[in-house]
């Protein structure tokens, strides 16, 4: 089978490297992978960590469910993912949420966007 090559981005260090992968790599072992050679992506607990797929669009995009393998995405040579740490993302949802709350949203239903004014 024919290796599929990621650009890794470990965003709080500004790090991209390339890496090649297996598309049948669970997404699990992907981000095992990614920290074991990646010394930027080492901090804190290994099962604290995702990897997320952006949209053109830097506001949208996906995270890659573990126990999914890369090619159920159609990933392909080249994309990049973001290794990231899940419970600091959910954190920010939330953090997110709470003004939301405190500031007022206009919510559009078609597009499911959020803006927020003081």
């Amino acid at each position: 089978m024919v290796a599929l090559s990621l650009k890794i981005c470990v965003r709080q260090c500004n790090v991209v490297k390339t890496m090649q992968f297996e598309p049948s790599t669970p997404v699990y072992d992907a981000c095992r992978i990614i920290r074991e050679r990646v010394p930027e992506a080492q901090s804190g607990q290994a099962s604290d960590y995702g990897l997320f797929l952006s949209d053109d669009d830097p506001r949208k995009g996906i995270w890659l469910e573990s126990g999914r393998t890369l090619d159920y995405y159609m990933l392909r040579n080249g994309v990049r993912l973001t290794i990231l740490e899940s419970v600091c993302f959910e954190f920010s949802v939330f953090a997110l949420a709470c003004c939301v709350q405190n500031y007022g949203a206009l919510h559009d239903m078609g597009r499911k966007t959020i803006e927020l004014w003081p």
